[in-house]
């Protein structure tokens, strides 16, 4: 399932000039992904897959992807990192700037979340 993923992700970015044939094998290679993560999740795909829900304008599914991922896996600091830029986008700056913090409690001078922190402090 994994693989036949890769392989329409892959193929999606091949048409990019067709939307129409870009949107079907984007699906396809959602519903491998989502397949997999039910099957056996790893954090791998779930990037993948929060990645293809970003690209298609999904930004609530790949934030609710990205929470559970989180208390999956405390680590994963992407995640931290889009529920950080979530809560930045939604008006809530404090939200952002403790999930920022986390970002960079797991990966120091990661520098999206240094830039985005800093900012946020700088509007106070």
């Amino acid at each position: 399932l994994e693989k036949l993923g890769h392989a329409y992700a892959r193929k999606s970015q091949e048409c990019k000039n067709n939307q129409e044939a870009f949107d079907e094998n984007m699906k396809k290679a959602e519903q491998y992904y989502r397949a997999c993560v039910n099957i056996r999740p790893k954090l791998e795909i779930v990037n993948i897959l929060i990645q293809i829900l970003k690209n298609t304008n999904r930004l609530d599914e790949a934030t609710a992807m990205a929470r559970k991922a989180v208390n999956k896996w405390p680590g994963y600091f992407g995640g931290w990192l889009l529920l950080a830029d979530y809560e930045s986008l939604s008006g809530m700056p404090e939200t952002a700037k403790v999930f920022y913090k986390e970002v960079l409690r797991r990966k120091p001078g990661q520098k999206e979340a240094l830039n985005n922190l800093k900012m946020l402090e700088m509007k106070k």
